[in-house]
């Protein structure tokens, strides 16, 4: 039996010193079961105490007991090992928006700035080593947030777009596992994650193409998971791709939907795993399934349907 443990601190791992790995932070603890979905026959270390309730859910859709341990021997970090190629690092930071800008994959303006003298209004500011969807900054909403960065940070000064739909591209030993459709809110903060039949890569195909030949040259060393972030928006009437925004260089909430869809329902085709911070009282039936713990701030549910419109239908309780 191994003993995992969920690194969401992984970003701040990479680009912080000094560190402390495997600390049962509260952020950790926030999504950390969920390895035990995929893995129920395997432990996660925690010092996180999880009541009965879940743990009868938990059984009911594995089949298995939930099981934690306060011991660290032998632990293994899930979403990404904590000491990697310096390589990932670099891939990792947000500063590879640079880089994606000179390949030609980004077509608007983005810069790294050091001074509040070019802050500016309709522009979205990032913090090149935050965790994704975190350090994201917009002015003058967020005025004194990005003068503050700046005293200690570069931060990148990138044009906001009107968005209309984001998706991702899920990798795993340099080979595509598939597209998946992602939902976050006004403040790009991930909220869930919809598979199914319909490639969301819905125009600009050659486009797409070509970013995929660019980054598979630039992880051609690493054999793991990562995926890469994509969106459409809306310009001159027309919508068209930015086929790159950023990648990640570790497990994430989308990798956890199509393994958690591959083993508990392989044959379904519409499914949607979402975050909420609403705490509903859901029995789970064929359609709705609760799988976090009742105390958790955010409520992890998954949903199935027989398509696109139930799905939505679903998810708008949530």
């Amino acid at each position: 039996m191994k003993t995992w443990f969920f690194n969401a601190d992984f970003e701040k791992s990479l680009f912080e010193s000094p560190f402390e790995p495997f600390q049962s932070l509260a952020l950790n603890q926030e999504f950390e079961y969920l390895i035990n979905y995929l893995h129920p026959d395997d432990q996660i270390y925690t010092l996180k105490n999880y009541d009965d309730e879940f743990s009868y859910r938990f059984e009911k859709i594995t089949g298995k007991s939930f099981k934690t341990t306060q011991d660290k021997k032998n632990v293994q970090a899930w979403g990404q090992n904590y000491n990697v190629d310096v390589r990932v690092k670099e891939l990792q930071s947000k500063t590879i928006l640079l880089k994606f800008k000179d390949l030609g994959l980004i077509q608007h303006e983005v810069q790294l700035i050091d001074h509040p003298r070019e802050l500016e209004e309709g522009y979205i500011y990032k913090f090149p080593y935050s965790f994704s969807g975190l350090g994201h900054y917009q002015y003058p909403q967020d005025k004194t947030k990005c003068e503050s960065a700046l005293k200690n940070h570069l931060l990148i000064k990138e044009k906001k777009l009107n968005r209309v739909s984001d998706f991702s591209t899920l990798i795993e030993n340099n080979q595509v596992l598939c597209c998946y459709e992602n939902f976050v809110d006004r403040r790009f903060q991930y909220k869930g994650t919809r598979i199914t039949p319909e490639n969301p890569v819905k125009s600009q195909h050659e486009l797409y193409q070509k970013m995929l030949k660019e980054v598979f040259q630039l992880i051609r060393f690493y054999p793991g998971v990562c995926s890469l972030d994509s969106f459409y928006y809306l310009e001159d009437e027309q919508v068209k791709l930015q086929p790159i925004s950023e990648i990640n260089m570790r497990k994430s909430m989308g990798y956890f939907t199509y393994r958690f869809k591959e083993k508990y329902f392989p044959n379904e085709q519409y499914v949607h795993f979402l975050l909420s911070t609403k705490k509903l009282k859901t029995e789970n039936s064929s359609q709705v399934f609760s799988l976090s713990p009742e105390n958790n701030k955010f409520q992890a549910y998954f949903l199935v349907g027989s398509n696109s419109d139930q799905l939505d239908e679903l998810a708008q309780h949530y």
